[in-house]
């Protein structure tokens, strides 16, 4: 029917969209660059609620959280890291030298059909 003449077309964002919006402190090229910009890898899960980039992962909470409990990321965004799983509009594809793991030979590469999307 097309919608309200004043309505906007919706979309997920697309993986890399994603990373654009979290925090600083949190993206993939931090995380690349030092292991310590990794929150899952040095923080304990009673921490992940404090602090600027606080989130909501590692068992920080037993359940989902309101959006906004949690400071914006620098572009302004709400809930950017943890809380709950989120489609992007890319397809689940192997990466450049994939391999099947003889004990995981069903757990992905059935997704590898163009119909399966990434979830971060």
């Amino acid at each position: 029917d097309g919608g309200s003449p004043t309505s906007r077309p919706y979309r997920v964002l697309t993986e890399a969209e994603h990373h654009l919006i979290r925090h600083d402190e949190h993206n993939l090229d931090a995380a690349r660059s030092s292991t310590a910009a990794d929150k899952v890898m040095v923080t304990s899960g009673a921490q992940f609620s404090h602090g600027p980039t606080a989130a909501n992962l590692n068992m920080a909470f037993s359940s989902h959280n309101p959006v906004d409990s949690f400071p914006p990321s620098h572009t302004g965004h709400h809930d950017t890291v943890g809380n709950a799983w989120e489609w992007t509009e890319d397809h689940f594809n192997p990466l450049k030298n994939f391999e099947v793991h003889h004990v995981y030979d069903d757990f992905s590469t059935p997704c590898f059909d163009g119909k399966h999307s990434l979830i971060v």
